[in-house]
């Protein structure tokens, strides 16, 4: 299949907050928005199919019917060029660091607290039709109709942690939080009533996608200097599992297939070890 180069305009804005009335604490916000012109990328099955259908000749090339029936016999899952992308957004980190003796001449070590947040305003894709899909917001794949893998992301997600370091120890709790979400902002959700359902408008009784919240605890501590450090860290501390989601396979469960980097779906992990350097 032939492919032309993406085309990208970027524009990127952002600004860095340090008072002085408040050592050791910064804060920055970063604007991004990038358009690209003939973005590649790889859809489903059924979307090659269904843009087919609806009269995309470029399309139809992924597509391989038998001559004689006409029956459909192959999908060819290949990149192809989308007429758009537009992504659009805020990364705020803040980061506070107080020197516990500044509290109490009694406590000794140092604390951090760190907030590392995005916040999607818009994942728009507009495809070769010039139909618009809206990925912002959209929690995972597990409809198998969710935008294609990459032009996705929740509204909003966090890491805020809280380190103790007294050398040669040092401590870190961390929340990984997601916002709620949808399976595709195309869904049209409701149980009576319901309009005709339309390959990209199709009708479903519940669109939405629980956020959630989870734990990890890591430990270290130097033995040599900067040679020798042993670890130790506990992730998904509160074995939570992930929300249940609808799948293209089946039942009420989460596939974990399309949302790996949203929900955690291996449960409780212990990690141990020694980094040394020489």
């Amino acid at each position: 299949m032939n492919l032309n180069p993406e085309i990208a305009n970027t524009t990127g804005v952002g600004a860095v907050y340090a008072p002085t009335w408040l050592e050791g604490f910064t804060a920055s916000v970063d604007f991004y928005n990038i358009e690209i012109e003939g973005a590649i990328t790889s859809l489903g099955a059924q979307q090659y199919v269904d843009r087919c259908f609806a009269g995309d000749a470029y399309l139809c090339t992924f597509v391989t019917r038998d001559p004689t029936t006409q029956a459909l016999t192959h999908v060819s899952i290949l990149p192809a060029n989308v007429l758009s992308q537009t992504a659009r957004g805020f990364d705020i980190e803040a980061t506070y660091r107080l020197p516990l003796a500044a509290l109490s001449d009694s406590m000794d070590g140092d604390l951090t607290l760190r907030f590392m947040g995005t916040r999607s305003l818009r994942m728009t894709t507009i495809d070769v039709l010039g139909q618009t899909i809206e990925g912002s917001g959209v929690n995972a794949e597990g409809m198998g109709t969710a935008p294609s893998s990459g032009f996705w992301m929740p509204k909003f997600k966090a890491n805020i942690s809280a380190t103790y370091s007294l050398d040669p120890f040092t401590a870190s709790l961390t929340m990984r939080h997601t916002s709620a979400g949808v399976y595709n902002r195309q869904f049209v959700e409701c149980s009576t009533g319901c309009p005709a359902a339309t390959a990209l408008n199709p009708t479903i009784d519940n669109n939405d996608i629980p956020g959630a919240s989870y734990f990890d605890l890591a430990l270290s501590y130097r033995i040599d200097g900067e040679r020798l450090e042993a670890f130790a860290s506990i992730e998904n501390m509160m074995d939570k599992d992930p929300p249940q989601v609808g799948g293209s396979l089946g039942g009420a469960f989460f596939t974990g297939s399309g949302a790996l980097t949203v929900y955690d779906i291996m449960g409780r992990l212990f990690h141990a070890g020694v980094r040394f350097r020489y």
